[in-house]
């Protein structure tokens, strides 16, 4: 419970946001992790490498589980996921000569991704109608960091579709609980009836 509460606290201060959020929060942690292969302590990690900076962008909440939970998906580790998230907004935000070459073979500028201006989702869409692919990828970014660039840039539909999933999931935290109660109270009717018998 304690590194529940100091997850949901560090998320508070990192977003921006306040005591009043923290069911939304809870209920973002519970439907990210009941639609993915991501578990609190993967996300604990994510979070520590990549929501200070996500944060800072003012990215949506949302988008950012989404890419980890995407990221995680394919095989990274929680830490990893975060780390690969990280580097890539930092070379989003400051792109090197070569990035801004790759970019402009694309026909994109730096502001038409700019995470300052733009959310995740909005840059990794824009990234796929320009036909961004490994070449880019690995001038844009370090080798490991490219190969997430690429993953983020492939199933950006599918992020969109989690992070509108999050934007819904308000109660889940409370639902869930409910049914595991029932569950755990049918389960002591039913041992009960057996010693009984």
């Amino acid at each position: 419970l304690n590194e529940a509460t100091e997850m949901v606290l560090k998320t508070m201060k990192q977003f921006g946001m306040g005591f009043e959020d923290t069911t939304d929060i809870v209920d973002k942690f519970m439907g990210v992790i009941t639609k993915s292969f991501m578990r609190a302590d993967r996300l604990r990690e994510a979070l520590k490498y990549t929501g200070q900076t996500a944060g800072a962008l003012g990215m949506p909440f949302e988008e950012v589980l989404a890419a980890l939970s995407m990221l995680v998906d394919v095989g990274y580790e929680g830490g990893q996921a975060g780390q690969r998230l990280n580097m890539i907004l930092t070379k989003l935000l400051k792109p090197s000569s070569e990035a801004r070459e790759a970019l402009a073979s694309l026909g994109l500028t730096v502001s038409d991704i700019s995470p300052k201006t733009h959310s995740l989702v909005e840059i990794l869409y824009k990234l796929r109608a320009a036909g961004f692919g490994a070449a880019e990828a690995s001038t844009m970014f370090r080798a490991r960091t490219a190969a997430a660039s690429i993953t983020l840039v492939e199933h950006v539909d599918d992020i969109a579709r989690m992070a509108e999933h999050l934007k819904v999931v308000g109660g889940l935290t409370e639902k869930l609980a409910k049914k595991q109660m029932e569950t755990f109270w049918g389960a002591l009717k039913k041992l009960g009836a057996a010693v009984q018998d």
